[in-house]
């Protein structure tokens, strides 16, 4: 796995901080006791503003939306809270997309599902934290990173560590009364994640989203290969169904999931992206449908056209 490349300050040059190195070699000349008396004697006598520390300062600077919060909880209250995200599986109820993107994601969205449940089964938890951003606007949470594991724990119930990010006082103090056990503190944590923008549309202008994106750890590297491998192995898996099975909402074609060993072929229906990931827990990963936290939403049959 390639290392993930942290952004620098634009006042490196390779990897040499010039920055540092000019504060290290400008502050003998004005840091010490002889130009720091001057100033506060000055300050004291002609100086009637009110004395504000640094980091006050920062905290209220031009506008909230400078400040952005991010904290990590262990237990994100998915069941509690309003929580959304934008994904294929979702998508495909409200467009109708090409076949190369949609049926190539899908098959991907079904064996990485597969993948993380072998592995919950086996460690009863997720490797990595999922990453939340909070709209204030909206009062909604929306994940970004994590959305086969939000959609796992919204069906089966799942404890999902997460980092949770907005801009603001007002938006940190709403998400403390949602998220119990918030830790705001993340400079113990700095090197788990990284901010960077992600292209959303080109269409009008360019619009992008700054991403909290989770960093790169050589110490996940035998459980990264692991899913890895596991999500190649599931075409094989996928295949020995002898299924071709094809998804539908009432009366419309949604999208299929194609197998050209197929010796039958089998018809879905659901009602939203939940359905789905039901059908795929049940008929891939043996899940009962008792165990389900809603009531089962699709319906299987044998597929005449």
């Amino acid at each position: 796995m390639a290392q993930v490349t942290q952004f620098k300050h634009h006042e490196y040059v390779g990897d040499v901080n010039y920055r540092s190195v000019i504060r290290e070699i400008w502050n003998p000349f004005i840091l010490n006791d002889r130009e720091i008396d001057i100033h506060n004697r000055l300050s004291e006598l002609h100086n009637n503003l009110p004395y504000c520390p640094y980091e006050e300062k920062n905290s209220n600077i031009v506008s909230d939306i400078y400040n952005h919060v991010i904290g990590r909880t262990k237990k994100f209250p998915i069941q509690e809270v309003d929580v959304q995200t934008e994904s294929l599986i979702s998508n495909v109820f409200n467009h109708r997309l090409e076949y190369e993107r949609l049926i190539s994601s899908m098959i991907r969205k079904a064996a990485t599902l597969w993948a993380l449940h072998e592995q919950y089964k086996d460690n009863k938890k997720f490797n990595d934290p999922i990453c939340v951003l909070y709209d204030e606007l909206k009062n909604k949470y929306h994940v970004m990173i994590g959305q086969q594991r939000f959609y796992y724990s919204k069906v089966l119930g799942a404890d999902l560590e997460a980092f949770v990010y907005s801009l603001g006082t007002e938006a940190a103090r709403k998400i403390d009364a949602d998220v119990k056990d918030i830790d705001w503190n993340w400079s113990k944590y700095w090197d788990e994640f990284f901010f960077g923008p992600v292209q959303r549309s080109e269409k009008d202008f360019f619009k992008a989203h700054v991403f909290c994106h989770l960093n790169y750890n050589e110490n996940r590297n035998d459980w990264m290969l692991e899913h890895q491998n596991m999500c190649l192995d599931f075409a094989g898996y996928f295949t020995e169904f002898s299924e071709e099975i094809y998804y539908f909402q009432d009366d419309r074609y949604l999208f299929l999931l194609p197998n050209a060993e197929a010796t039958k072929k089998v018809r879905v229906d659901v009602k939203d992206e939940y359905s789905i990931i039901q059908h795929w827990l049940y008929k891939f990963c043996e899940v009962d449908c008792n165990d389900f936290l809603m009531e089962q939403s699709f319906k299987e049959r044998e597929y005449l056209n």
